[in-house]
């Protein structure tokens, strides 16, 4: 989106209307990002969208129940806006219609894949599986590796364990946790990539990994 945004900066670049026009447009995309990523971790600091939106934005966004979705559409109204009265053409406001809407799709894909609840069956099945092996594994070693038969059957466990572990964690990859999408990491980046091509003073840095963990 932010490729597509850039096309439009520089021509009013000087003028001041059409420049508010513009960094109202890029500063609701950052909202975006930001509320797609507290929608899909469902938090509530929906008071981090002052910083991007207007008062009155801000306002109406916040009674909303599915925000991402109210500032696209925000999105599409100033857009639509600034075509009837020619500050962008034709061919860039189709440009921008086509990335909403992919951003649209994008966000209802999300909200699938945050939503689908694996069977309980499934999960529990493959628990008990795991803890059986886990209790007959000793009986099956025993007569092959004598004394190394409890070392041997605490390592075999701690790897399956581990395995159905990362099965379960990847099963929501919204969360907050050390092994999820580094959504925090992705919306700073969007949001200094955006304010450098408006030329702000960026006073914020990119996040990055500690322990090789990445938030």
């Amino acid at each position: 989106m932010h490729v597509r945004l850039s096309g439009i900066f520089h021509p009013f670049k000087n003028e001041d209307e059409d420049y508010e026009m513009i960094k109202a447009v890029v500063y609701r995309q950052i909202a975006f990002v930001n509320a797609l990523k507290l929608h899909l971790r469902k938090q509530e600091q929906w008071h981090i969208l002052r910083d991007f939106l207007a008062k009155e934005e801000f306002e109406d966004i916040e009674l909303e129940h599915n925000k991402p979705l109210a500032l696209l559409l925000a999105q599409r109204q100033q857009l639509s806006k600034a075509r009837k009265y020619e500050k962008i053409d034709v061919y860039m406001m189709i440009q921008m219609d086509t990335t909403l809407n992919r951003l649209c799709d994008q966000l209802g894909i999300s909200e699938r894949i945050k939503n689908t609840v694996f069977p309980k069956p499934y999960s529990y099945i493959s628990y008990i599986f795991v803890h059986i092996f886990s209790c007959l594994l000793p009986f099956a070693l025993l007569s092959q590796t004598g004394y190394f038969t409890i070392p041997l059957t605490l390592l075999i466990v701690f790897i399956f364990n581990s395995i159905e572990q990362i099965a379960f964690d990847i099963e929501n990859p919204f969360e907050d946790r050390d092994n999820d999408i580094p959504m925090s990491a992705l919306c700073r980046m969007i949001e200094i990539d955006l304010k450098n091509m408006l030329q702000e003073e960026i006073t914020l840095n990119y996040i990055m990994s500690k322990k090789g963990i990445l938030m």
